[in-house]
């Protein structure tokens, strides 16, 4: 087999002869410039010194960006950069004649203690010596400086140490959410910390493990044992490990290209090398580790390996086959532990997502409106699924879909936008009637989610489900991931069910609706009917009377149409009705309220206008409606109407008194030969007298 090790020797070769003699030259000349004082306030605008200082600081900048830039550097030449950064303090304390160089150098040791590792921190403070003495003798000098130099390495100790400790401890924190992530994605279980309060058995695993694979260990009298489990990408990563040496590479995954574990995952056998001649084969090792025997065995879930336990010796031919055996059984009794806990896993999956859909559903009956069931589904799914992009889309009458619903605000832009279904992945969703799902769509489509016009990131897992009930298609829901493979079977089935519900959910509203609609709407104008025009009008009366705005009433009556009944029949009177509204319609403002007020009598209120705007609108229409002619079985029907106006006036005035007046006045517009507008002021002394 290859040897992992030959690579690393390669990106361990020291730079080149060139390069490493100027790296050593320049900051060599530089310091003995300094000691030399050639940066004094007095030399400094000399040619010479300028053209060092230029030299040293194009120097300085090259090493900074080949340490920025490049692959990851050495500690070397993280102190060779944090060298060079003490040599500029000193330049700038010589050339500024600084009264407090101990401060700027200790300000700099605590901001190199972050990529300088301990021993080049150290070495750091004896740089201050660059700084030429400030009175005679250098040894006077040395002992005046050595209580700064002994302040400066207590501090370079002190910030190393506290910044070592926090980086192990971070390290150990990664580590272990990393092996977390890896278990939950083996056990196809949730990591803690995904909405669970309570320490899942994930994070009990290492109080099982751990002490069997000791008991392993011991048993076979190994050096080692260590458990390598496989994740769904086809990755091994330790999950465990018990040994003698502390040269353990603490990275979770495994290298597998030459290893022994490749060997058994290829070949689904137990390996066992009794003289191993290169334990870098093994890959859990960092060092040298003086192994000499290995012996492995897949763990086997029906014909899948799952992962391998295996233990190590540093002696050869460690491993008889009755150990082997030994460790066949261990490996079994593994299998067993794991299956438990992926059936354990599962159960409670599935309890949430029960737990998950009834409050759902319990949820569902208080949304009132689409927006509002769609937003509860989308955090329902955010919950549980975690998805990056969450969006559903419902068809319109026209045949487009429109985004009515989004997981994010981060996506905000995309509601309200329409496209069609014939373009994007949603859209062959919504026209099949089946989910799709692509674990890594890379390779497989190139159509965009929605549509090409509409910037939706390229997502490498794709969940869409059809919103379908009783056999018709109300829209999509669509569901995207930046990694790989997110939603597992189970994701799957909970959005599947989720979709389900949300499509029932949508009918019921959608009849609700509808029953609504004809509640309030007359069946043959399509007007408001007498109902709604009562209801609005003493809420407008209130409104008026608190903001002090004037409120108008119009009651319109079609003169003579029981002759026009007896002569074109009832469904040519439904067409002048029909007509009238339309006018009426045509007429009216958006705050206006058209209805049917019973028969062939239509009401039109007018907010926040007074006796003469209501007259000169219900003149207008009473112009345009005599003009009006119905065509009927190839004849037109001449329409007059009489029309009576009404206004809010004092205090006491109810919706019942505006009501009443305005029906005053069409009674004595229709009194006085119809076709005309009577205002209730105009008869106000006769209903009065009356």
């Amino acid at each position: 087999m290859p040897s992992a090790a030959e690579p690393r020797r390669k990106d361990r070769q020291g730079p080149k002869l060139g390069p490493l003699a100027i790296r050593t030259l320049i900051p060599s000349l530089y310091g003995a410039a300094l000691l030399a004082g050639f940066f004094s306030p007095e030399s400094a605008a000399s040619p010479l010194t300028l053209a060092a200082l230029a030299a040293f600081l194009g120097h300085f900048v090259w090493r900074i960006r080949c340490l920025v830039t490049g692959p990851q550097a050495p500690d070397v030449e993280r102190v060779e950069v944090g060298l060079l950064a003490m040599l500029a303090v000193s330049t700038a304390v010589q050339l500024t004649s600084f009264g407090r160089p101990s401060f700027a150098y200790g300000v700099l040791v605590v901001a190199l203690a972050g990529s300088v590792p301990l021993p080049g921190l150290l070495a750091l403070p004896l740089a201050t010596v660059f700084v030429p003495p400030s009175g005679p003798g250098w040894v006077p000098a040395l002992l005046e400086r050595l209580p700064n130099l002994l302040w400066l390495e207590l501090l370079a100790v002190t910030c190393g140490a506290v910044l070592a400790v926090e980086r192990r401890r971070s390290r150990r924190l990664q580590l272990a959410l990393e092996k977390l992530r890896l278990d939950a994605e083996h056990l196809s279980a949730r990591a803690v910390g995904c909405g669970s309060e309570k320490k899942g058995d994930l994070s009990r695993l290492d109080d099982v493990l751990y002490p069997y694979l000791q008991e392993v260990k011991e048993n076979a009298g190994a050096h080692g044992a260590v458990l390598a489990l496989k994740t769904p990408r086809g990755e091994l990563y330790v999950r465990e490990m018990v040994s003698d040496s502390h040269s353990i590479r603490e990275e979770g995954v495994l290298s597998l290209d030459g290893t022994a574990f490749h060997w058994i995952l290829k070949n689904k056998k137990e390996l066992r090398i009794g003289r191993l001649s290169d334990p870098g084969r093994l890959g859990y090792y960092r060092g040298n580790v003086s192994v000499r025997s290995f012996l492995g065995v897949p763990l086997l879930e029906g014909d899948e390996v799952e992962g391998v336990l295996a233990v190590d010796s540093l002696r050869e031919d460690a491993f008889s086959e009755a150990q082997v055996t030994m460790l066949r059984v261990a490996s079994h009794q593994v299998s067993t532990i794991l299956s438990q806990i992926r059936t354990l896993e599962q159960v409670k999956r599935e309890a949430r997502d029960f737990k998950s859909l009834h409050e759902f559903s319990k949820r569902l009956g208080g949304c009132a409106s689409h927006g509002e069931l769609l937003d509860l589904v989308l955090t329902t799914i955010q919950e549980r699924v975690q998805p990056d992009f969450s969006a559903s889309a419902l068809l319109d009458g026209d045949g487009t879909l429109s985004i009515e619903a989004l997981g994010s605000e981060q996506w905000a832009q995309l509601r309200g936008e329409r496209f069609s279904p014939e373009e994007g992945l949603a859209g062959w969703v919504l026209t099949s009637r089946q989910y799709l799902h692509y674990g890594d769509i890379r390779g497989h489509s190139r159509r965009p989610l929605f549509a090409g016009s509409l910037k939706v990131p390229e997502f490498p897992s794709v969940l869409i489900h059809p919103l379908e009930a009783h056999g018709e298609t109300l829209g999509v829901l669509c569901l995207g991931s930046s990694s790989r493979r997110a939603f597992d079977p189970s994701a799957v089935a909970f959005c599947d069910i989720l979709a389900q519900q949300t499509a029932q959910a949508i009918l019921q509203l959608q009849s609700l609706e509808q029953l609504r609609h004809l509640a309030a709407t007359d069946g043959l104008t399509g007007l408001a009917n007498r109902r709604i025009l009562l209801d609005r009008l003493a809420e407008e009366v209130r409104r008026c009377r608190r903001y002090e705005h004037p409120l108008a009433l119009l009651v319109l009556d079609v003169d003579h149409f029981k002759k026009i009944n007896d002569r074109f029949g009832h469904p040519g009177g439904d067409e002048v009705l029909r007509a009238v509204a339309k006018s009426l319609r045509d007429f009216a403002r958006d705050t206006d309220l058209v209805a049917r007020h019973g028969g062939e009598e239509f009401a039109l209120l007018l907010p926040s206008t007074d006796e003469p705007g209501a007259g000169a609108v219900a003149e207008r229409i009473r112009v345009g409606i005599e003009g009006l002619k119905v065509p009927w079985e190839g004849k037109p029907i001449a329409v007059r109407v009489s029309i009576g106006v009404s206004v809010l006036e004092g205090e006491k005035d109810t919706a019942d008194t505006l009501m009443a007046r305005a029906d005053q006045a069409l009674y004595a517009a229709k009194e006085t030969g119809r076709n005309r507008v009577i205002t209730f002021s105009e008869i106000r002394e006769y209903a009065s007298w009356k």
